[in-house]
């Protein structure tokens, strides 16, 4: 049967330059519409966003940027210093007691202790030594701000790093700037708070447990990288540094034992059993040996008596189930534990018992309601009060586009997350390793809907997201391609 001739489309119907130009300018016109009706007063900055974003992506595919890490963070860098000097929010809260204990480290005085915040709070004290030795180099909470620029520009360049272990070297390159300008990683820096140089050591650590390719007919990782058991025992001793600065250790914990299991468990499973099997000995034996010695350490130094424990360990809960604080700090919550131990009664067990109480009087449906509240707040609130915070009255406008700019950045990272996770899962290209990143999101996930959360919390996590998010950038070039 011949086949039909292709009919022609007549010239006067073909798009000419200017019809082309108007098609593209109506299509932007919908776009703008249909956001306008969805988002409100969100949309101007949801649209400098994407148009951004696309030129970004569009930038890291087109052109090619040797010696990418550097110029990322320098790039970082730049704009962190950008933010400590103009930025200058008051010292609050945790972060100016904080700030006063360094002070006193620094001259020599470990008073600080007898206070009841290190005594309910002994694993704060490795914060203290750390920023009171900043201080001696330089009296000034600049050079603790300083360091946190730093510690946060070197997180963007693992970004890159680990995103492009598993994911495109344009997808890794975009990411990476995305984590670069958004709204609280950028601005977090000019906060006195512990999580800057915990969270860069632990994608360090976490760079190190991944390495390169592995070979499993030799010891060691293809293209170098060092043997299975010393990396993961420099991973655990950079993990315990971390949790020794901001005592967030299980999280990493359980994403590190949930990684060694599901790797012990591919085909050949002998081998793999033995090499993390192995591997994760090495890591808890390095991670477990050297949180201890850290803590007899202050407690041996006179710094801490409690050395580095995290003490209170069911307030935590009693805080992450607090309906009346939406498992945020509640003071109602300490006036209940206070009530209770003025009658006597011990300190951990009025810990447990208004545990309880909150965990009964919220039944089934409450705590849905509960876990809802606590979700919503941790991924998609604002944390952005302590940065700038001081300049809500005096510049409104500016505070809000910066807001609205920080929730689409956590909503589109939240998206590309989930699709670069989804993407990297696909047949003839899943691999164990890349399930790293997201056993630190899902353990971040399950672990905080139990226990006390703040919306700053979210920033030590963030990183794992969008290397993910590299995934999802991927994802969408591969789409648009595939189109034209």
């Amino acid at each position: 049967m011949a086949k039909l001739p292709t009919p022609e489309i007549p010239p006067e119907f073909q798009a000419s330059s200017p019809g082309r130009i108007l098609n593209l300018i109506f299509s932007w016109a919908m776009i703008l519409a249909f956001t306008w009706i969805l988002l409100d007063n969100y949309t101007a900055i949801v649209m400098l966003s994407l148009c951004a974003g696309m030129l970004t992506v569009f930038l890291c595919r087109r052109v090619e940027i040797p010696r990418f890490g550097l110029v990322a963070f320098a790039l970082a860098l730049f704009l962190r210093l950008g933010v400590v000097l103009a930025l200058h929010p008051p010292v609050e809260s945790d972060f100016a007691v904080l700030l006063e204990a360094s002070q006193l480290f620094r001259d020599g005085d470990y008073s600080f202790q007898s206070w009841g915040y290190f005594q309910n709070w002994a694993g704060q004290t490795g914060q203290v030594i750390f920023q009171g030795l900043l201080l001696r180099i330089w009296s000034s909470p600049m050079a603790i701000k300083l360091v946190n620029c730093l510690a946060a520009s070197g997180t963007v360049v693992l970004v890159y790093f680990i995103a492009r272990r598993f994911f495109q070297e344009s997808a890794a390159r975009a990411a990476s700037l995305f984590h670069c300008v958004s709204a609280l990683p950028l601005t977090m820096v000019s906060v006195l708070t512990n999580q800057h140089t915990a969270t860069f050591l632990t994608f360090l650590g976490v760079y190190l447990l991944l390495g390169a390719p592995v070979d499993f007919r030799a010891d060691v990782c293809v293209g170098g990288g060092g043997s299975l058991p010393a990396r993961f025992a420099a991973g655990g001793i950079l993990l315990a540094l971390a949790n020794a600065l901001r005592p967030d250790g299980l999280l990493a914990l359980t994403a590190v034992g949930a990684y060694c299991l599901f790797a012990g468990l591919q085909k050949p499973l002998a081998l793999h059993l033995k090499r993390f099997g192995l591997g994760l000995l090495c890591f808890l034996g390095a991670y477990l040996l050297l949180s201890g010695l850290l803590s007899w350490g202050v407690a041996a130094l006179g710094i801490n008596a409690h050395g580095l424990s995290t003490g209170n360990f069911w307030l935590k809960f009693v805080y992450g189930f607090s309906q009346e604080s939406c498992g945020q700090y509640s003071e109602a919550a300490n006036q209940a534990i206070s009530h209770l131990t003025a009658q006597g009664m011990d300190r951990t067990i009025a810990q447990k018992t208004v545990f309880w109480s909150e965990l009964q009087s919220a039944g089934f449906r409450g705590l849905l309601q509960l876990f809802g509240d606590k979700l919503r707040i941790l991924w998609k609130g604002s944390a952005l009060l302590w940065p700038l915070g001081y300049l809500h009255e005096a510049h409104p406008f500016l505070y809000g586009c910066v807001q609205k700019y920080e929730y689409f950045c956590s909503v589109s990272t939240l998206i590309l997350g989930l699709l670069g996770f989804l993407h990297s899962r696909r047949p003839g290209r899943a691999s164990v390793e890349g399930l790293l990143p997201a056993f630190l999101v899902f353990a971040a996930f399950a672990v905080y809907l139990l226990i006390e959360i703040q919306p700053r919390y979210v920033y030590g996590i963030q990183p794992a997201l969008y290397i993910l998010s590299a995934g999802g950038i991927e994802c969408l070039e591969q789409s648009a391609l595939k189109r034209t």
